[in-house]
């Protein structure tokens, strides 16, 4: 896990490329904190939504007010449940596609649920590809997911795939941001069309929390009502 300057901070703005060449420098893609502070981490999970909520409350997209909620959406995956409804299928494999996979770090997270397997990632920087590759063991697509029909063609070949995990690039959503939703925003986009194309049942989304109010967020979330 790669731990960065507080978002909150005044005056910082996340680029697309800001952390690369930390990240390129490291082992084999592991890195980390020079301290830990243990003592800072909260207690629970709804500590860590009340911090959200009030992080949301300071501030607003400079963008309409829109929503894109989705009808009976979950804000967090229940790996147990997973498990269960895995084992209770023939295969008893849970296999998923991980999209804007970075170093492999929900790979990594995944192999908590024993079902789990990770059929094939996808990143875009060829680096960061590499190192994903020998964090995991699973093939690793160098592709753009904004070229949807040539992701969505590689990907068939890896079907049956029962989830797709989704970890969007945060920059335009990033409270350090200038809240601009450009090519980084459609990445959300495009690859929800990418999942859907493949017709799996469940897609998970790994992101801030400001992209629940962005424009990119509501096209995604009408894709997922119209599938």
């Amino acid at each position: 896990m790669l731990a960065v300057a507080n978002e909150e901070v005044v005056g910082q703005e996340a680029t697309a490329e800001q952390f690369f060449d930390i990240i390129r420098s490291a082992d084999r893609g592991h890195i980390s904190a020079q301290k830990w502070a243990a003592q800072d981490a909260p207690d629970d999970m709804p500590l860590v939504d009340a911090r959200n909520a009030a992080a949301q409350s300071k501030t607003q997209l400079r963008t309409v007010k829109i929503t894109g909620a989705t009808a009976g959406a979950r804000s967090s995956l229940d790996t147990a449940e997973l498990s269960r409804r895995t084992s209770r299928t023939k295969r008893r494999v849970h296999r998923q596609a991980v999209l804007a996979g970075g170093c492999g770090g929900w790979c990594a997270g995944a192999r908590a649920v024993p079902q789990v397997r990770t059929a094939v990632v996808v990143e875009w920087d060829r680096d960061i590809a590499s190192w994903c590759g020998q964090n995991i063991h699973a093939p690793v697509l160098t592709l753009d997911l904004l070229q949807v029909e040539l992701v969505h063609a590689a990907l068939k070949t890896f079907l049956p795939l029962h989830s797709v995990q989704i970890s969007s690039p945060c920059t335009d959503f990033s409270t350090s941001g200038k809240g601009v939703e450009g090519e980084s925003a459609l990445v959300t986009v495009t690859a929800t069309m990418i999942a859907v194309r493949l017709g799996v049942p469940l897609i998970v989304y790994e992101n801030v929390p400001r992209m629940l109010r962005s424009k990119a967020w509501c096209m995604a979330a009408a894709l997922l009502a119209a599938a």
